[in-house]
């Protein structure tokens, strides 16, 4: 912005009213314009951060079956269930058979969203627990693999943040 009089001791040297000239020059105008078009244009199509978050994410859930659960650590098996799977040769980490499960993880992306799962039958009654077996006699805790940190959220956040803004 640039003001100026007519006079440089601010009269009109006559006694009548000053003259007073503002004027506003904007430059870069059109790389603003160009970087607001391609912000718009990301905004509208997230695939690719999406699936960067999915990535992201089949790394966090590996980490879940690494550390046996997380934030929370998952319920211990059992003293039978643990011998049983011992006596097979399979490994005493709860969740983990033949892995199985754990490879089954898959992420998906489009313009919008980002999901991860599984088809893997048994998968929900790891998450959530429940009855299960002859009769409904077998109860198994809930050990929740599929959970996003809190940490988790704030670094997918980000990394649409940065998509948008075109870093």
């Amino acid at each position: 912005v640039h003001a100026r009089s007519d006079d440089q001791d601010g009269t009109d040297g006559g006694g009548g009213a000053m003259a007073v000239t503002v004027t506003v020059n904007a430059t870069g105008i059109g790389r603003m314009t160009a970087y607001l078009d391609g912000v718009g244009r990301r905004a509208r199509d997230l695939t690719v951060p999406m699936k960067r978050a999915g990535i992201y994410m089949f790394g966090s859930i590996q980490r879940n079956f690494q550390v046996g659960g997380r934030p929370r650590m998952w319920r211990p098996l059992k003293a039978a269930t643990l011998a049983a799977k011992l006596r097979h040769g399979w490994s005493a980490t709860p969740l983990v058979r033949t892995g199985q499960l754990r490879r089954s993880i898959t992420p998906r992306a489009d313009r919008r969203r980002m999901t991860i799962g599984t088809t893997v039958p048994y998968a929900r009654i790891h998450q959530f627990g429940g009855r299960t077996g002859r009769r409904h006699a077998t109860t198994i805790p809930a050990r929740p693999y599929l959970v996003f940190q809190r940490d988790d959220l704030q670094v997918i956040r980000q990394m649409i943040l940065d998509y948008i803004k075109g870093m």
